[in-house]
């Protein structure tokens, strides 16, 4: 069965969309087809690869009920091979999704989720529509943070909107907590792991991303970190950070 994952994140500047992305691209390395939808106002990874944002509000429409099948070779744009990517809509920002959108919404998705095993959804840093839309659909959730002095506030906060906003759903999704940009031998950071494993304990990835030049390094050349440097630390990371949720969707299965 197809799996759907919203990357999730309350603020800006965490790895959301470079985790999004790097996932995706994973998925699609590994032999499994992906879609990555960018669900962020934003459009920060439509304009990181270099796509132009549409402006036709193919999105909304189809929220507001347009069949999504017809509207499949306009939306989907080839990014990589066995990666399709749903570029932002310049529009969205003047739409707010609404309750009655949710439904519509997974209905579309179940088209797309007969085509690619796994869907990547790089939600907007925000509690609005676009992103409760994003959270209602998924099958994980995967919220990236920094080790740094608040991260237990960001945490609380993120983890409060996720919760609030899955609670009446009767097939809660995985929650993780993923953390990224961690500086090597850093007492502050190490501590913040340890309060925050007691905290969660379950809810937090094994997967520890690495803080990694080749980050900001592949943003400034328009490409995706695995497509800039696969053999970058960050890079083997998030790789193994997919396996990691492939396995954990093998062992469920079983």
């Amino acid at each position: 069965m197809s799996r759907i994952v919203a990357v999730l994140s309350q603020d800006s500047g965490v790895g959301k969309t470079t985790t999004a992305l790097a996932l995706a691209q994973a998925f699609a390395l590994g032999g499994q087809g992906a879609l990555f939808v960018d669900m962020d106002p934003g459009g920060g990874a439509t304009r990181l690869v270099g796509l132009a944002r549409p402006n036709a509000g193919l999105l909304q429409r189809i929220l507001q009920g347009d069949d999504p099948v017809a509207k499949t070779g306009l939306l989907v744009r080839s990014l990589d091979v066995g990666l399709d990517i749903i570029p932002s809509d310049a529009s969205a920002a003047e739409y707010e999704p609404s309750v009655a959108d949710f439904g519509r919404f997974q209905a579309a998705l179940d088209v797309f989720r007969l085509q690619y095993p796994w869907i990547v959804l790089d939600a907007p840093p925000s509690h609005d529509g676009w992103a409760r839309c994003s959270l209602m659909a998924a099958s994980h959730i995967v919220v990236p943070l920094q080790a740094e002095l608040f991260a237990r506030e960001h945490a609380s906060q993120v983890l409060q909107f996720v919760d609030e906003t899955i609670g009446e759903r009767r097939d809660p999704p995985r929650v993780l907590l993923l953390f990224t940009m961690m500086r090597d031998h850093d007492s502050l950071s190490a501590d913040v792991l340890r309060d925050l494993k007691a905290l969660y304990g379950p809810r937090l990835a094994r997967t520890i991303v690495p803080r990694d030049p080749a980050i900001p390094e592949a943003a400034m050349l328009g490409r995706t970190l695995l497509q800039h440097d696969f053999e970058s630390r960050a890079a083997r990371a998030y790789v193994q950070f997919a396996k990691e949720l492939m396995n954990h969707d093998r062992a469920q299965a079983r």
